[in-house]
């Protein structure tokens, strides 16, 4: 699935009750295991080569469903709020899973 979004950096997935939303780069494309409950997903740092590009992004996880799900992004550190996600090689995976 792809980010209806215009600016493509939001997703929201029904089955886990969860809002992803990152500051900044774009999301490309989301894949969502049922099975394992998690999201594996694309982010690049821009849309187009002339666009600017972000040297990281911060990903922000809202649980809207019930409260003791509670999810976090593999391999990231906490930063504003969410997590941080290095972009300075340019396109990355990013996984999100279930606690």
């Amino acid at each position: 699935m792809e980010p209806r979004d215009a600016v493509r950096r939001r997703i929201f997935v029904a089955d886990l009750g969860l809002k992803v939303e990152i500051s900044a780069g774009v999301i490309q494309k989301v894949m969502y295991d049922q099975t394992s409950r998690s999201l594996l997903w694309a982010i690049a740092p821009l849309i187009t080569a002339e666009g600017l590009r972000a040297k990281s992004s911060v990903v922000w996880l809202k649980e809207l469903a019930l409260p003791t799900s509670k999810f976090r992004v593999a391999r990231s550190k906490q930063s504003r709020g969410g997590w941080l996600i290095n972009l300075l090689y340019g396109k990355t995976t990013v996984e999100i899973l279930e606690t």
